[in-house]
C-alpha cells in the first residue's frame, strides 16, 4: 500500500474511533443528566455549567468539521481516481496510433475511431483508391497519394492531441494528490484534537 494510501486508511479508522467517541460522549452526557438548578449567587456552578455548553458547542464544531474534510476527501479520491483512469486511457490510444503510423497500416479503425467522421470518409478513399489501382502502373495514383497525406496528417494531430490531453490529466493528477495528502493530514490532525478533548468515561 502507498504512503498515502496508508495515511487516507489511517484517517478513516480514526474517524470511526472519533464517531464512536463522540456516541460515548453523548450517553455520558445522559448518564449525568442536567445538573441541579442553581441558588441565587451560586456563580461557580454557573460558570461549570457555562464551561460545559461551551465545550459541548467546541465539540460539535470539530465534529462538523470532520465531515466536512472527509466528503472533501472522498471527493478529491474520486476525482484522483477518474483524472487517472482518464489518461491511461488515452495514452493507450495514443500507442495505437503510434503503431498504425509507424507500420503505415492507416486504414485500421480501432473503437475509439468509430466517430471519427473525417478519418474514416478519409480511410474509406483510400481504401477505393488501393483497391482501384493499376497493379501495372507500379506507383499510386494522385488521388491515393492525396487521401494517404490527408489521413496520416489527420492521425498524427489527434494522436499529439490525445499525448496533450493525457499530460493535462496526469498534471491534474499530481496537483490532486498533493490535495489528498493535506486534507488527509489536516483531518488526522482535527481528529486527534478532537479525541483528546473527549472528557473521560467514569471508572477510566
Amino acid at each position: 500500500m502507498s504512503r498515502p494510501n496508508r495515511r487516507i486508511a489511517w484517517v478513516f479508522a480514526a474517524g470511526a474511533a472519533v464517531v464512536l467517541a463522540i456516541g460515548g460522549l453523548r450517553l455520558l452526557s445522559a448518564w449525568r443528566g442536567a445538573p441541579a438548578p442553581a441558588e441565587a449567587g451560586d456563580s461557580g456552578l454557573v460558570a461549570s455549567t457555562d464551561a460545559r455548553t461551551g465545550d459541548a458547542a467546541a465539540l460539535a464544531n470539530l465534529a462538523r468539521r470532520v465531515r466536512t474534510l472527509r466528503d472533501n476527501l472522498n471527493r478529491t479520491r474520486s476525482g484522483l481516481q477518474q483524472a487517472e483512469r482518464q489518461s491511461a486511457d488515452l495514452r493507450e490510444r495514443v500507442a495505437v496510433l503510434d503503431d498504425m503510423l509507424a507500420r503505415d497500416t492507416l486504414t485500421d479503425c480501432p473503437i475509439f475511431l468509430h466517430e471519427e467522421t473525417t478519418v474514416r470518409a478519409l480511410q474509406s478513399i483510400l481504401r477505393e483508391a488501393t483497391e482501384s489501382r493499376v497493379p501495372a502502373a507500379g506507383r499510386m495514383a494522385t488521388g491515393e497519394m492525396i487521401a494517404r497525406q490527408r489521413l496520416r496528417q489527420r492521425l498524427t494531430l489527434l494522436r499529439d492531441e490525445m499525448d496533450q490531453q493525457a499530460r493535462d490529466l496526469d498534471a491534474r493528477a499530481d496537483v490532486l494528490r498533493a490535495d489528498l495528502r493535506r486534507q488527509a493530514d489536516e483531518l488526522a490532525g482535527i481528529e486527534q484534537g478532537l479525541m483528546s478533548r473527549l472528557p473521560t468515561l467514569p471508572g477510566k
